[in-house]
């Protein structure tokens, strides 16, 4: 079982959160030659390539947006930092061994300055996620049901009238828009213990 870091906009947090997404979609780069006949792997630079987000049983640990705050030092020797998330504004409150803020004290001493996503560390993260499942397919190849599986809010009847305009606002402007109808690595991901 291996752990991997993956991004995520603060709406697809919140569709995380309440428990709506349970799949993502992500363009593999670059675009295969091939896919294997179980749709599992692709043929990229004369070999079979897996997923780079990993496979099932693997681990998944969200990175979002977000700032952080000093709270006070312990009397064990640890400092403790409030971490604040971009997309629900939700707190939690970590106690950092000296290295740890060491590592990472010219991001923690910068109180109320939203950090990127990317900048996130492992033990900061909030969400984490077991990979169930690894498929290959095109993006216009995505279901209904997939595309409720992606987050699609309630209130949405047809779900491509939601998700087309969010691939594109992501995709597009890297070159892989909805009508370019790359091939994606459609990840599967189920809840546990972590959040």
């Amino acid at each position: 079982m291996t752990e991997r870091p993956i991004l995520f906009s603060g709406e697809m947090v919140r569709a995380i959160l309440d428990r709506r997404k349970t799949q993502t979609r992500r363009v593999i780069k670059p675009q295969p030659n091939c896919v294997h006949d179980n749709h599992r792997w692709v043929w990229l630079k004369e070999k079979w390539v897996d997923c780079p987000y990993g496979q099932p049983g693997d681990r998944l640990w969200v990175r979002e947006t977000w700032k952080s705050k000093y709270i006070g030092d312990c009397s064990d020797g640890k400092t403790t930092f409030a971490i604040t998330y971009k997309s629900d504004n939700s707190e939690e409150h970590f106690n950092l061994s000296e290295d740890q803020y060491w590592k990472y004290r010219n991001i923690l001493d910068k109180p109320d300055v939203w950090h990127p996503s990317i900048f996130m560390p492992r033990w900061a993260s909030r969400i984490l996620r077991e990979i169930v499942n690894i498929r290959v397919e095109r993006i216009q190849d995505i279901s209904e049901a997939d595309i409720i599986a992606e987050g699609c809010p309630n209130e949405y009847l047809l779900g491509r009238s939601w998700y087309k305009p969010l691939w594109e606002s992501i995709n597009a402007k890297r070159g892989f828009g909805w009508d370019t109808n790359p091939w994606v690595w459609v990840i599967e991901f189920k809840r546990i213990d972590n959040g």
